[in-house]
């Protein structure tokens, strides 16, 4: 799984193997804002 901020020229890929496609898209998702996405959308409440 990917997520890219174009603006920034920035990446994040999470690569793991799981046979629970669902789990693992939402640990990625997860994993991600606290890595990069906390920090960048701050004011967020909630992902869409």
């Amino acid at each position: 799984m990917a997520f890219m901020i174009f603006f920034r020229n920035e990446g994040f890929v999470n690569v793991g193997i799981s046979k629970d496609t669902a789990e693992f898209a939402v640990n990625s998702i997860k994993t991600w804002w606290y890595e990069m996405g906390k920090a960048e959308y701050s004011r967020a409440r909630e992902l869409t």
